[in-house]
């Protein structure tokens, strides 16, 4: 456009400052503030079948750690260098009692206490039990490996899930570390960008009209094409949000989607099937740039593979949790139930096309979003109540290291 025929000049990009993110809630390594929030839960790290008969290295919070189990069941997890003289332990030999460092022998049980020293002359307890490899807590449950890396006095029990008790004789709760959840595959593990940008998007509806229906073509069951009314509300445990849709045909649902602090997220299923949702997944940073995804499925025994998060599974007549911890799908009928008071409330007479636009690939809408907005997104909303929530959190654990956090 000619100089001579631009009238307003305001707003242009010359000058603006340099976009950096929020160190407050992007990162989650020692010492900072939203590390050492994580470093008050327990996350999962790994899946539980892949413990063998070698160790596996991990890396949480920014921590590089080894992850084993023992010949006698237990699992353990590790700093990945010798204390003697610093020998990688992720070739360790597993033994019955623990693991065995590979240079000189020593070995270390799950909570790091050395147990033998075969190179020295002579036993000397005295010394031998002086010589701990640091460790941290592991505990096995719904498939999973989890870890606390927190203080130890401050250690909460980890918590069960209403959701994926008592199931029935013909169900059973399937463990995945896949990324379909954000645009891959069962083959993808480690997601190249910052776990926030995950856990935000879970609380944001109305991508999925515009992204997963407008851009993408229909993607999902075509009624979530339908713009919703959407009010977000505080939870005990986090934070929902509630999505109302009125079809065409005078039915009225509302979708209802939660996360949980400081990670985790239930997303009902994509085919707005009524009842409980099958899944619960945790968003695990593994730096400031990585994370991955891992979730629990309730599926009929005879399943075999890897369920795809939020897809249909089961029928609904499992158990619920009391606290509504597990987000769920409600048809209404007529007329819609009350409810407390709304943090946000938005409504939309947005009208989606159908047709797909050309440039995406329905099934890689996801990654291509993410992969473009970086690795760490520069500018996140002011408004947005997980902003305020993690930051509140975050904040108060960093200047008070010895307080518990409670959950939302």
């Amino acid at each position: 456009m000619p100089a001579d025929t631009i009238g307003d000049r305001s707003g242009t990009a010359y000058g603006r400052p340099t976009q950096t993110h929020d160190p407050e809630i992007t990162e989650t390594g020692p010492g900072t503030p939203c590390g050492e929030l994580m470093r008050r839960y327990w996350h999962p790290i790994e899946m539980s079948e892949r413990l063998g008969e070698r160790p596996v290295k991990v890396r949480v919070l920014g921590e590089d750690l080894i992850l084993f189990r023992d010949a006698s069941g237990s699992p353990g997890l590790i700093t990945p260098r010798c204390i003697h003289r610093g020998a990688p332990m992720e070739f360790g030999k597993i033994e019955k009692r623990g693991i065995r460092c590979p240079y000189h022998g020593w070995l270390f049980d799950t909570a790091g206490r050395c147990l033998e020293q075969p190179c020295e002359i002579t036993d000397k307890p005295g010394f031998r039990e002086k010589c701990r490899q640091p460790w941290y807590p592991v505990e096995e449950r719904y498939g999973l490996v989890f870890a606390y890396l927190g203080p130890p006095d401050r250690m909460p029990e980890l918590p069960r899930w209403a959701p994926f008790e008592n199931l029935s004789p013909d169900e059973k709760i399937v463990p995945d570390a896949a990324s379909y959840s954000v645009g891959g595959d069962d083959t993808a593990e480690i997601i190249p960008w910052n776990w926030l940008q995950d856990w935000e998007n879970t609380m944001d509806p109305f991508h999925v009209v515009i992204l997963h229906t407008a851009f993408s073509g229909p993607q999902f069951n075509p009624d979530m094409a339908v713009m919703p009314d959407v009010d977000w509300h505080d939870t005990p445990l986090g934070l929902q949000y509630t999505a109302h849709r009125t079809f065409p045909d005078g039915r009225e649902m509302d979708r209802i989607t939660h996360v949980m602090f400081p990670n985790l997220r239930s997303v009902p299923n994509i085919e707005l099937s009524e009842g409980v949702s099958e899944s619960m997944g945790w968003l695990v940073p593994i730096d400031d740039t990585h994370h991955r995804t891992f979730h629990i499925t309730r599926m009929p025994r005879d399943f075999k593979g890897v369920p795809m998060v939020t897809a249909p599974i089961l029928e609904k007549n499992g158990p619920t949790c009391p606290t509504m911890s597990a987000g769920s799908c409600r048809a209404i009928g007529k007329s819609r139930k009350a409810r407390g008071q709304s943090l946000y409330i938005v409504k939309s007479s947005w009208v989606p096309a159908t047709q797909a636009y050309p440039c995406f690939d329905a099934s890689s809408v996801n990654r291509f979003m993410s992969f473009s907005m970086g690795a760490i997104l520069s500018v996140y909303f002011s408004k947005n109540p997980l902003r305020h929530s993690i930051s509140a959190q975050a904040t108060s654990t960093f200047l008070d290291r010895n307080i518990v956090v409670e959950r939302l």
